[in-house]
């Protein structure tokens, strides 16, 4: 490996010590061994319950202008929550369960290879969006994917598979019944209801599904997926049109919005990035912060 300086003066590797199929402390640890022979400072901090990653950042030193996320697209979001306000380079090790953020920027998915990218100085704006008060940089769904997650965080008892996912997602369409949602993009209110909506600022949806080549992650606009016939037969066309092509597809009605709205019944779940955000109604808008991703 190259050992030539890096353009940082400290780094801070934030780690969620049972990502990785509990990988993820080994990793922050040679990838700090890694800085440490390229004359870059730095430390790690091993996360051990949620929000904890956010505290560690938001107080960490005024000199640390490089964080590093070791873990999945969850890790990440805390961290950026906790960096708002700060202006520092954020880099990420994916060891999570879709890391939709990686695949989307094509990060590396090694130790070496990030230390390769982070040597680079090479960098790309990542918009952040605030929905309900809460920071998002990836997608937020309102309807089934909501039910879903709601239903994995119901029995998650540690690390999330992909296979978790797959399960609740059977074990909700067993009884689902689309709620009646509607919509405002930009202001505008958009006639009829909706069954599904999908607000994201990247061009793949959990990994898998293929969402708008338009997308770009640092335009200030989100791009918005709305569904009107959510049954079993109508979500079933939208995930085949996006495992194979791409959305909106004749799947779904589309526009690009710095702002939106959907109206919802208390108990409709909605998620954010993968977690999930609540129930009900959902307020979607930019002006949040811009942070600066290394990336290729």
């Amino acid at each position: 490996m190259n050992h030539a300086p890096l353009p940082y003066r400290r780094a801070l590797v934030v780690a969620n010590p049972i990502a990785g199929r509990g990988r993820a402390a080994a990793a922050a640890r040679e990838l700090t061994d890694g800085f440490t022979r390229c004359g870059l400072e730095s430390e790690v901090h091993l996360t051990t319950a949620r929000r904890d990653g956010w505290d560690r950042v938001h107080s960490m030193p005024d000199d640390v202008d490089l964080v590093v996320a070791v873990g999945g697209d969850g890790t990440l979001r805390e961290i950026l929550s906790g960096l708002v306000g700060r202006d520092v380079a954020v880099a990420q090790l994916p060891m999570g369960t879709a890391n939709v953020l990686a695949k989307d920027a094509r990060l590396p998915l090694d130790v070496d290879g990030l230390i390769e990218l982070v040597r680079s100085g090479s960098t790309s704006i990542l918009d952040t969006a605030e929905v309900n008060g809460e920071l998002t940089f990836l997608c937020v769904g309102v309807g089934f994917d909501g039910a879903c997650v709601a239903e994995v965080e119901r029995r998650r008892k540690g690390p999330i598979t992909k296979l978790d996912y797959v399960t609740a997602g059977l074990r909700v369409l067993a009884s689902y019944r689309q709620p009646r949602l509607q919509l405002e993009v930009d202001g505008a209110p958009i006639d009829g209801d909706f069954g599904f909506v999908l607000v994201s600022n990247v061009r793949e949806y959990g990994a898998v599904f293929g969402l708008s080549s338009l997308c770009r992650r640092d335009d200030q606009r989100a791009e918005v997926y709305a569904v009107r016939n959510a049954s079993r037969f109508g979500l079933a066309r939208m995930a085949t049109t996006a495992i194979l092509r791409e959305l909106p597809g004749k799947a779904a009605e589309f526009w690009q919005a710095g702002h939106v709205r959907v109206r919802a019944a208390d108990d409709v779940a909605w998620q954010i990035d993968g977690d999930l955000g609540g129930h009900g109604s959902v307020d979607y808008a930019f002006g949040g912060q811009r942070f600066r991703l290394v990336s290729p």
